[in-house]
């Protein structure tokens, strides 16, 4: 069972509509984004301790002044003592590298700058694992390693290329990786061309291969497949941003066959009396969590929580229903390790807001 334990509100007092909705946990460490056009001060990253008494001790990062302008907090990604947060800026964009020091500081270290220029909104998506990460900027995807003097150098760098109509431009894409599989996912539209393909790419003792398998999408999926994409040891989680009517939001859990090969394992679609089922998805060993936040109706807000059992099946454990205001935004970020997980409460009219993480914890 995941029990609610703590309660996290923006610490910056300041009316943000999105604090919470970008966040990365590992072990006993959370890193919080915003992004927020209203105020330059809205554009921050914090990073949340848990202590053995069940605390979250709250350091604020500091921004570079050279991150001003750029959306900084647009994206966090955290890793045992260091700490990445991007920005959102279409030729400008840069990845800000954070560690911790003994006295429990997160200082900053260096800016990771786009290798090359003709590849825009780098720093918009990028996923951390260990010593590796993964860029996706549109046109290219860029591979960088940490070495032992906390540098991050430049290992590969992948074409994103699609051939599509010339028209066409890039809509939204995303990235996962995870020791020596990465995932991207390439969304484009125009010029009456419109699609998805999302790419698997691996590694060997020679470093990342330029050759990829196309993740198949399942004949039942709904509209924006791809919208979000996971990715662990032993399976790739892909959902989609649904489609109309509301209750046909589909996603799918893959695992490797003998081969390496990703393949579809299950498909999970409507659950009746349940609307958008997979708004917001989150991946661990054991667990799925799949948020159902109903924007048109008025059913009830909640995480689905699916479970694998001991023949590698996933089946539905349990409902986290936490509907603070009656509203729908509860759920709308889900965010998971093995032993925690988090999930957005955003409510505001236009005017001020509301913001909050939920932290779960598992067990009795």
């Amino acid at each position: 069972m995941w029990k609610l334990k703590k309660v996290i509100d923006n610490p910056s007092g300041l009316n943000s509509s999105s604090w919470g909705f970008v966040s990365s946990i590992y072990q006993n460490y959370l890193a919080v984004g915003a992004f927020d056009a209203n105020s330059e001060e809205n554009f921050r990253a914090d990073v949340y301790e848990r202590d053995l008494s069940g605390n979250w001790n709250h350091k604020s990062i500091e921004k570079p002044s050279r991150a001003i302008g750029k959306d900084f907090g647009n994206l966090v990604r955290i890793y045992k003592n260091y700490l990445l947060v991007g920005t959102n800026s279409v030729n400008s964009g840069e990845i800000y590298f954070y560690s911790k020091d003994t006295l429990g500081n997160w200082n900053f270290k260096s800016t990771i700058i786009c290798p090359d220029l003709s590849a825009t909104h780098f720093g918009n998506n990028f996923s951390l694992h260990q010593n590796s990460l993964s860029v996706l900027a549109i046109g290219k995807t860029f591979i960088f390693e940490k070495n032992l003097k906390e540098e991050w150098v430049l290992t590969k760098t992948i074409d994103n290329n699609i051939s599509v109509d010339p028209g066409s431009t890039y809509i939204f894409n995303g990235v996962s990786v995870y020791k020596s599989n990465m995932v991207s996912l390439f969304s484009y539209s125009g010029s009456g061309v419109q699609g998805s393909q999302i790419r698997a790419y691996k590694k060997d003792t020679n470093g990342w291969l330029n050759s990829f398998q196309t993740i198949e999408e399942p004949s039942n999926s709904s509209g924006g497949w791809g919208a979000e994409i996971q990715l662990n040891e032993n399976y790739l989680l892909v959902g989609s941003s649904g489609g109309s009517p509301i209750d046909i939001h589909t996603f799918a859990v893959y695992n490797q066959n003998l081969s390496g090969d990703w393949v579809i394992q299950k498909v999970f679609s409507k659950i009746s009396g349940i609307f958008e089922l997979g708004v917001s998805l989150s991946l661990n060993d054991n667990y799925i969590f799949a948020g159902a936040t109903d924007r048109n109706a008025d059913g009830q807000n909640m995480i689905v929580v699916y479970e694998k059992n001991n023949s590698g099946e996933w089946f539905e454990n349990s409902r986290i229903i936490n509907n603070p205001n009656g509203d729908y935004h509860f759920g709308a970020a889900v965010f998971s390790n093995s032993s925690y997980l988090t999930v957005s409460y955003n409510y505001g009219n236009g005017v001020s807001f509301v913001n909050q993480l939920y932290i779960y914890e598992r067990g009795n």
